[in-house]
């Protein structure tokens, strides 16, 4: 049965703040239309309001745990759905042009939130969406979307057997989180803050540069610790225990580097550097094509792909690799995130907007590479130029980017280590895709009785009990 969404539900539009209001570097963190995404609520790049002029009037804009929310306006943006998670009970606004669903006792929260962010109910607010250049929902419209009902008891048990498989897909994100910050720190540790060098000088009594004293700082106090452990003696001997300077104040700390590395451009240490192609949109058949919705928090999500036409745009030849960084290279917000190619369910392109760095194996093992663009990540997002809503990152700036590399041997000491956690990664992304596509399969199947899994434990492998 189909009823309108405003029979059972009432809605609340965000709070109107003034954009002087949100510029204080920390406070409460006010929930815009860009931290809506991909089924989820963020709190990246949240701007926050002073928690000093928090009043009686906000409290009814404060987020709550499980809320359901909705981006009203903006082309690209209108229509999408995310359920905000509080796990650290902190205060949250909500902001104008983001509303809130408020069911009634007949609606589940939980049914409504798997209902709206299915493909086929985020296609239809998007259309039902009035105006051309910035579309935008009002409340009555929203309201007035049909969605499927059902008896209270059978919505509770629809979300409770798609919310275990998204239970699992959060625990792999977590895993793969992890993950990245263990590789992330080991890769600074070594070849960003250069530990091991410091402990060499330092064991050798050989002179560090004044730019350096915080790190051997640092690293005696480290020493000191009771459980501390030092690097095993063939790893250590590859190391230098001398700095040297570059003349390059932008590379290594103050321009001063281990004896032995270099200083080399993103061009000289790369095969291909490149943009992506302008793709003839096909809805079936066709070449995978990667944009930059795909890419977010280092992982590239093939799930937001598009799909090229080849008989009216070629791609021979514009196939990515595994290994490959992608950069994306338009637009203030999207400008300069990036994630390395860990694994290709299929032969993909890129569109214009995102830029291919391929490493030069033989210069830079490659998940080495990746590691060093992660680090590279924040001074790449300030390389746009032009206006503000054409910001673009040109092939030419990016090439010239100073990159330091060690000696290849040295490189190669973290090359395996990498390797088996970006592998764990992507086992974990491909067990994620086929969760999400059970949940979506799933989902009209238990809203027509078609599937009733309260007399099964199994369905395709994945446990519900």
């Amino acid at each position: 049965m189909l009823v309108s969404l405003g029979e059972h539900c009432d809605f609340l539009g965000g709070f109107a703040f003034k954009s002087q209001d949100l510029k204080e570097p920390y406070g409460i963190p006010v929930i815009k239309i860009k931290n809506v995404n991909d089924g989820v609520v963020n709190l990246d790049d949240a701007q926050f309001f002073s928690v000093e002029k928090m009043s009686r009037k906000l409290e009814r804009f404060l987020l709550a745990d499980g809320d359901v929310l909705i981006a009203m306006t903006g082309q690209g943006s209108v229509g999408r759905v995310g359920r905000f998670r509080n796990i650290n009970n902190q205060k949250v606004l909500l902001n104008q042009r983001v509303g809130k669903f408020l069911p009634k006792e007949s609606l589940d929260l939980g049914y409504l939130y798997y209902i709206l962010s299915s493909e086929k109910f985020e296609k239809m607010l998007f259309n039902a969406a009035s105006g051309s250049g910035q579309p935008n929902l009002s409340p009555d419209i929203i309201k007035s979307i049909k969605i499927p009902y059902l008896p209270k008891n059978e919505q509770i048990y629809v979300a409770e057997v798609l919310g275990k498989l998204d239970e699992k897909i959060e625990l792999n994100k977590q895993t793969n989180n992890t993950l990245e910050q263990m590789a992330q720190a080991l890769f600074k540790s070594w070849f960003v803050d250069f530990d091991a060098v410091v402990d060499n000088a330092l064991a050798a009594g050989n002179p560090i540069p004044d730019e350096l004293a915080h790190r051997v700082e640092i690293r005696r106090k480290v020493q000191a610790l009771p459980d501390f452990q030092p690097l095993p003696e063939h790893i250590h001997s590859l190391f230098s225990s001398e700095f040297e300077q570059t003349g390059e104040p932008t590379v290594g700390i103050g321009g001063w580097v281990p004896k032995g590395w270099s200083a080399m451009s993103l061009g000289d240490v790369t095969e291909e550097l490149r943009r992506g192609i302008s793709p003839k949109y096909t809805d079936e058949g066709g070449f995978q094509v990667i944009n930059q919705k795909c890419i977010r928090n280092h992982e590239v999500n093939y799930a937001l792909s598009r799909r090229n036409d080849p008989t009216l745009r070629k791609v021979d030849g514009r196939e990515i690799k595994v290994g490959d960084v992608l950069v994306n290279s338009t637009g203030v917000g999207t400008l300069g995130r990036l994630a390395q190619v860990y694994t290709l369910p299929e032969p993909t392109v890129v569109d214009s907007h995102v830029t291919v760095v391929r490493p030069n194996s033989q210069i830079c093992p490659i998940y080495f590479f990746g590691q060093l663009m992660v680090i590279k990540e924040k001074s790449i997002e300030s390389l746009g130029e032009g206006s503000t809503g054409q910001t673009e990152l040109s092939r030419r700036v990016l090439a010239e980017q100073l990159v330091l590399v060690p000696p290849y041997e040295q490189a190669m000491l973290l090359e395996e280590h990498l390797k088996s956690m970006s592998d764990k990664s992507s086992q974990n992304l491909k067990q994620n895709s086929a969760l999400a596509k059970l949940r979506d399969t799933l989902l009209p199947k238990l809203i027509s009785g078609e599937m009733n899994i309260k007399d099964t434990k199994e369905c395709n492998g994945y446990n519900y009990r």
